[in-house]
């Protein structure tokens, strides 16, 4: 009798023995959840700080960055910073309701959507480019463009990133520089070097086209010298001056009046019907210098000989028309000063001789 007893009694402490154990594996298992639970929230609120951060940190760089943009795909402004609507003139609220294109220079428009193409379809994985946009008084902005794609999390095009940086004194500068290099400093006509490149030009378009014709005026002023000596070289200097907008008026607009240097100046008549035009042209020159000039209140005369060689001489090379012009001036200085000589075959002889 007692055995059985015994048996319920060992069964009931087995049995007691091991809820003890589950009970303490669970109560184990429930504190580690309640650890990682703890370091899953800790990590979440560290996440969550670290973003706000950085979200942060990025809506500092954007407002104070020289010039930011997001568009959307189809060129729609999305989001503006302060230096881009001070940049382009216009509010926050005008740029976003507006698009990209409206203030896109026509000239570069479609270069632009071009390369905003080429992005959002993913054959390019960013691009940088200058451009031209147009701001709210109606000028032109030279700007550095860079642009980068975001994508959603399915990776499909979601925004475009524009960094715009204002490069309009740059272009300014480049502007000096290069007219600098092909202009003069006095009168501001095309110089030589520039004048050589329209007559290359000439001469390869009368290659092309046999109804093609031009004619150069190699023109000089008439005792100039003189003029520099007795009147100073400030008179002189102005002389040239006038003198030069003289010559602008007596041509057409597609022809091309440049200084060599000194008081020799060259005209390239583009495109005329006949080498009668080059003498019209010279006699207006002549009338145009029967207007005395004016300096500090002083009148004075001058005149100029002129030389005209044409492209009916065939010519290879800028240099060889330039030193035939010449010689037929030197023939005009010779023959009485004041008019105007078209240069013949015979004159290189008479020049060498």
């Amino acid at each position: 009798a007692a055995l059985p007893m015994v048996a319920v009694l060992y069964y009931t402490y087995m049995t007691y023995l091991k809820n003890v154990e589950t009970a303490a594996n669970a109560a184990e298992q429930a504190q580690k959840h309640v650890s990682e639970l703890s370091h899953h929230i800790a990590e979440q609120e560290r996440i969550s700080q670290a973003l706000q951060q950085s979200e942060e940190y990025f809506r500092n760089a954007f407002d104070h960055a020289a010039g930011m943009a997001v568009v959307s795909t189809e060129g729609k402004w999305v989001q503006v910073n302060a230096s881009l609507c001070k940049m382009l003139g216009y509010s926050e609220n005008e740029l976003l309701s507006d698009d990209i294109q409206s203030v896109t220079h026509p000239d570069d428009l479609a270069n632009d959507l071009s390369k905003l193409d080429q992005l959002i379809d993913g054959q390019i994985r960013n691009y940088q480019l200058e451009k031209r946009y147009i701001d709210k008084s109606r000028n032109v902005v030279w700007v550095l463009q860079s642009a980068s794609l975001i994508r959603d999390v399915q990776g499909l095009p979601r925004h475009v990133v524009l960094q715009i940086q204002d490069i309009s004194d740059r272009k300014a500068a480049e502007d000096l520089i290069r007219h600098a290099a092909f202009h003069d400093a006095l009168t501001g006509l095309p110089n030589r070097t520039l004048f050589a490149d329209r007559l290359s030009m000439a001469i390869e378009r009368a290659k092309r086209t046999s109804d093609f014709r031009f004619a150069v005026i190699f023109l000089d002023l008439d005792r100039f010298k003189v003029l520099n000596d007795s009147l100073g070289h400030d008179c002189g200097d102005q002389l040239l001056i006038d003198l030069a907008r003289r010559l602008e008026n007596c041509v057409r607009t597609v022809d091309s009046v440049a200084r060599l240097g000194g008081d020799e100046f060259v005209i390239l008549l583009d495109g005329i019907s006949s080498i009668v035009d080059a003498t019209v042209i010279a006699e207006r020159i002549q009338k145009s210098l029967e207007e005395p000039f004016d300096f500090d209140g002083q009148k004075f005369f001058t005149t100029a000989s002129m030389g005209i060689a044409s492209s009916a001489q065939g010519y290879e090379r800028p240099e060889d028309i330039l030193r035939d012009a010449d010689t037929a001036m030197y023939k005009a200085k010779a023959g009485g000063r004041a008019q105007a000589v078209y240069f013949e075959e015979r004159m290189n002889a008479e020049t060498v001789a």
